[in-house]
């Protein structure tokens, strides 16, 4: 079990609760990931950083139908992709087959320097949804963000009491406030 996470100077982790699933979508147990943000250049291009924390089979998704950010991943994975920045059509498909959509996320406009994160979570159908957080690359003032609000929010999932954080640090630890109080 994590118990504590250090972030170093211009660094950039998501921290999320969510139960494990097989290849088939079978519900498995609760865990805790930590995964970096990558905020290295791209060259002025976006990057796509999808996460698959649903209980819900393995599937792809696409941009316009035709560019794969992954064409297939499972439960607990994550898949990135650099892409020319603009806007883009995203689906969440059948593995391997992007005309079988699952889930239509619409229009994603992804600017450059760039990565756009995204948390599938939930139970697919019934509360399946994807978390979007946009983090610019390594600048000065590099930082992450909700799409519609700032840094370091939290977000509770009803289905799972589950939650996905995305945050930033100089130097400085996080300890889940349940783990603070018996320390």
């Amino acid at each position: 079990m994590i118990t504590d996470l250090f972030l170093g100077a211009n660094q950039s982790k998501a921290v999320a609760s969510y139960v494990t699933a097989n290849a088939a979508g079978t519900l498995g147990i609760s865990t805790l990931g930590v995964f970096t943000n990558d905020l290295s250049s791209t060259g002025g291009q976006a990057r796509v950083t999808v996460r698959h924390l649903a209980v819900a089979p393995t599937v792809g998704v696409y941009a316009d139908s035709t560019v794969a950010i992954t064409p297939a991943f499972s439960n607990g994975q994550t898949a990135t992709a650099a892409v020319p920045a603009g806007s883009y059509h995203v689906t969440v498909t059948a593995p391997n087959t992007p005309g079988t959509v699952l889930a239509d996320l619409g229009s994603v406009t992804l600017p450059a320097d760039t990565n756009a994160l995204a948390f599938a979570i939930g139970i697919y159908p019934s509360s399946f949804e994807v978390v979007p957080w946009q983090c610019r690359l390594l600048t000065e003032h590099t930082f992450c963000q909700q799409l519609s609000e700032l840094r370091f929010n939290l977000r509770l999932h009803p289905a799972l009491s589950g939650w996905v954080q995305s945050f930033r640090g100089r130097q400085s630890s996080f300890l889940p406030r349940s783990l603070r109080a018996s320390r």
